[in-house]
């Protein structure tokens, strides 16, 4: 734990770091059956093989998933730092399809190559994803200008679930399962389970300080709400942890589909003259800062209009 634990990191710092540590555990569970399944397809163990052809088909795939976290970065990025808490959740959930995808290359045939690679590319993203909101959440717990310390203890603590989990997937959870495919389907899908259910309670316990949309919506709807007739009382704004028990992770994807959307340029809102006309009638009557944009857009509108 960081030096001065309890009182240097966030209150919801344990929980968060307990149901990390179990969706960790399961993840490397589920990656000794994942790439076991890998491997045995690419023809390990059998004496007809290839030890090149195997190689090569691992380095390409891993390839590919490389690539695809890279373009999938360049497309999406910049909303890590808004929605800290759907990102996560997102990049666990994409890691579920990933080793899922593993798990079913082999049963694919011919198209077992671009089954292994789609399954690569969503762990490489899920990787790189979880890479970045993991800043955020570590500079969320840092309370006392201990940013190093909780990063390090961060680092501590997934070496130790590593460990913990090469003991119990090596000597225990491998020889339990054995090579049966009932066993080990029914394992998967069991630690799968408990993966999204610890997901889901880590992700939910983070009272984030700050306010992206969604969370701003919440907010403004119970402030507006509290301070309705006929209550007398002055409304009182939500605390962080109250209003984390509201948010749903496909909250930010709604408010993004519902709008509105504050600072959109004109262009994205009017694509003809016309439609600029519309939008200089319809405020028409109204007195408001920035007159000089008004009557650009008058300007605007005589010129298409005369012609």
């Amino acid at each position: 734990l960081p030096e001065g634990y309890p009182g240097s990191v966030r209150p919801e710092y344990l929980r968060f770091q307990v149901y990390d540590t179990i969706q960790a555990a399961c993840s490397y569970l589920r990656a000794i059956l994942s790439t076991g399944a890998i491997l045995k397809a690419s023809g390990v163990g059998e004496a007809a093989a290839s030890p090149m052809a195997a190689a090569v088909a691992w380095v390409l795939r891993d390839g590919f998933g490389m690539c695809g976290s890279l373009l999938f970065a360049s497309l999406v990025g910049v909303g890590f730092d808004e929605n800290v808490k759907e990102w996560r959740l997102f990049a666990d959930l994409i890691n579920d399809v990933g080793l899922t995808l593993n798990m079913l290359a082999p049963m694919a045939g011919e198209r077992f190559f671009l089954v292994a690679a789609l399954g690569s590319t969503c762990t490489s993203i899920c990787g790189m994803v979880a890479g970045a909101t993991r800043a955020s959440i570590t500079a969320h717990f840092a309370l006392s200008g201990n940013l190093a310390d909780v990063s390090a203890k961060e680092g501590a603590q997934e070496t130790a679930v590593t460990l913990v989990g090469l003991l119990v997937g090596s000597y225990l959870f491998a020889p339990l399962v054995g090579e049966s495919a009932p066993a080990v389907w029914t394992a998967f899908a069991l630690l799968t389970a408990l993966h999204v259910y610890a997901n889901w309670q880590g992700v939910g316990c983070l009272a984030l300080l700050w306010l992206n949309r969604h969370r701003a919506v919440l907010a403004s709807r119970d402030w507006a709400a509290s301070a309705a007739p006929p209550s007398d009382a002055p409304p009182e704004a939500l605390s962080p942890a109250a209003l984390s028990r509201l948010e749903r992770p496909w909250g930010p994807f709604l408010s993004s589909l519902q709008g509105p959307r504050l600072g959109a340029r004109l262009p994205h809102l009017c694509a003809s003259a016309e439609d600029v006309c519309a939008l200089r009638d319809a405020f028409a009557g109204e007195r408001r800062p920035g007159e000089g944009h008004v009557q650009d857009m008058s300007r605007t509108c005589r010129g298409p209009v005369a012609a």
